[in-house]
């Protein structure tokens, strides 16, 4: 009987021996080559993700960080017409032929020449620069502050339906887990990622959408001939941009998954510590976290390089059109009897409205990546469990 025990027992310890590097120190999607990989993650609806629990008070705080994102956004290129009124004021009164030096001159030595009155014809236009101003002074706070607080009201009415979800589920459930690091890193960081996508950044994505279409609208208005030389660059704008955020929400995923397998491993191994130092199995546990680390930090890399390639390419289109706008322009003001304002006003507008439009871009990638983090969270929310505590029944 002795005799027949002892392989047992020895066979036992060498399935436990391999059982903490498996359970404890790697978790299932750490698996060897040629295994199948995790299926793609679910993304959540972002309307969703913004009237998630909403009540009256929410969607009002909702609709008045939208008004007023869209009216910092119209005010900005705005105040460019008054920058054009403002500078033609200045030689409104220069009588032709005469540059403004010798027009001082002129009007100094006998003042009845001509009505030089510069600060008569430039107070008005500055007065309205500075209504323009505290406009964008009002705006831009009640825009940053209401973002900010349907974000925080958003994010904690998800906090509160996840755990709940997480709570009425069956035991098997958490059974059936790899690993209970996933659904407490969804409870933290992923949550963390949503508030960062329902906030400021979609704000910003609105005003400055709002800028380019304003901005636009302003160039063609005052100059349609200079305002489609300038836009014809804005193919490449559009191309550089959704290349690159097509590449980034790429590896926002692949870094999300990365993160949540290196949380996954170390509250594992550490709520085991006893069972993975018995069996020597930190050697192993440290690599399946090194592992973790090494694609995160690959993920990082390639998202950064490809950002600042895309950001580049677009300075780089952006200085090119400085110097076709400027050189353009002037051939109008020689043969089409453009003014320097209008010029001015056309150049400004345009790039504004281009450069907004490359301001926006890269909040779109925070929206993504607010998405992928709340698909998994939401999949808990919706998920009902096999025995319902909560469910009614009959007593």
């Amino acid at each position: 009987g002795g005799g027949s025990m002892a392989p047992g027992r020895g066979a036992a310890r060498a399935r436990a021996k391999e059982a903490p590097g498996e359970s404890k120190g790697a978790p299932a999607d750490e698996s060897p080559e040629g295994a199948p990989k995790e299926p793609p993650r679910p993304r959540a609806p972002y309307h969703r993700l913004l009237l998630h629990g909403a009540g009256l008070v929410d969607i009002l705080i909702l609709a008045a960080a939208l008004v007023t994102s869209l009216a910092t956004g119209a005010l900005l290129p705005l105040m460019l017409v008054f920058f054009g009124d403002l500078l033609d004021s200045f030689s409104a009164n220069t009588p032709p032929g005469l540059d403004l030096d010798a027009a001082i001159e002129v009007a100094c030595e006998n003042p009845g020449v001509f009505d030089l009155t510069v600060a008569n014809s430039v107070g008005p236009v500055a007065l309205k620069m500075v209504y323009i101003g505290i406009g964008l002074l009002i705006s831009g706070f009640l825009q940053q502050c209401l973002w900010m607080i349907n974000a925080e009201r958003t994010t904690n009415r998800v906090r509160e339906s996840y755990l709940k979800a997480l709570l009425r589920q069956e035991v098997a459930f958490f059974d059936g887990q790899t690993s209970t690091g996933k659904l407490l890193e969804q409870l933290s960081t992923s949550i963390e990622r949503v508030n960062k996508g329902i906030g400021e950044k979609i704000g910003t994505l609105f005003q400055q959408s709002t800028v380019f279409i304003t901005g636009l609208t302003i160039g063609f208005v005052f100059g349609a001939k200079l305002a489609a030389v300038i836009l014809a660059t804005a193919p490449l704008f559009g191309g550089a941009g959704a290349f690159m955020m097509s590449m980034v929400a790429k590896t926002k995923s692949k870094e999300s998954q990365a993160y949540e397998r290196a949380a996954s491993i170390v509250e594992e191994v550490f709520g085991n510590i006893r069972t993975v130092m018995s069996f020597t199995g930190e050697a192993k546990a440290t690599a399946a976290y090194e592992s973790a680390l090494k694609t995160m930090g690959n993920a990082n890399f390639i998202g950064g390089a490809i950002t600042g390639g895309g950001m580049g390419i677009v300075l780089f289109i952006m200085f090119n059109s400085y110097a076709l706008a400027l050189w353009y322009g002037g051939k109008l003001i020689l043969e089409e009897g453009y003014t320097g304002g209008n010029v001015l006003t056309v150049f400004f507008a345009v790039l504004m409205g281009a450069f907004g439009i490359g301001q926006a871009l890269p909040n779109v990638g925070n929206i993504t990546d607010a998405c992928v983090a709340a698909g998994p969270i939401f999949e808990i929310i919706d998920r009902k469990p096999r025995m319902d505590a909560d469910a009614p029944g009959k007593t």
